[in-house]
């Protein structure tokens, strides 16, 4: 799904080597359950909720079903609602740095490899303004989002059930 009616401002990519990548994520990208002693996971709505009410946002571990996935200007969004503008939608934003060892560990269409696999994500989940364009204008219509920018790899991706 591309996002057409969105434009985000990209601010300077993190340089990130390919041994560091691979040395970190696969790490990180692993089944596995937090140890007995962390904090719970937060919610898709716990997270919203509590993005709104602070403007540094929400910092901890979020867990939800990947619903959706969005492409825009590089980016890949991992969304827990199947409409991203639904307002209890938290999405994860993983900066175009991260996408080629994503693509390696996880090769396939993403809509296919991420739809319904539970993700766990450690960030800060923000409100984010979202304007409206049109031809490249902005119309002055906007609406916030809920957003974890995932610039290092601190992703796991739990098994699938089977039953």
């Amino acid at each position: 799904m591309v996002r057409r009616d969105t434009q985000f401002a990209d601010g300077p990519e993190a340089a990130v080597s390919r041994s560091w990548e691979r040395g970190n994520l696969v790490a990180k990208i692993e089944a596995g359950t937090p140890p007995p002693s962390s904090p719970p996971d937060l919610t898709p709505e716990e997270a919203v909720r509590a993005a709104a009410l602070d403007s540094r946002g929400i910092t901890g571990v979020f867990r939800f079903k990947v619903a959706q996935v969005g492409r825009q200007n590089g980016w890949m969004y991992l969304d827990s609602e199947s409409d991203y503008r639904d307002p209890n939608c938290l999405i994860v934003a993983v900066v175009p740095a991260l996408q080629p060892v994503i693509k390696t560990l996880f090769p396939g269409e993403a809509q296919s490899v991420w739809v319904g696999r539970t993700i766990r994500v450690q960030g800060t989940a923000r409100h984010v303004k979202i304007g409206y364009y049109v031809d490249g204008k902005p119309t002055g219509s906007f609406y916030y989002q809920t957003q974890i920018e995932l610039r290092t790899p601190v992703l796991q991706v739990l098994p699938i059930p089977t039953s």
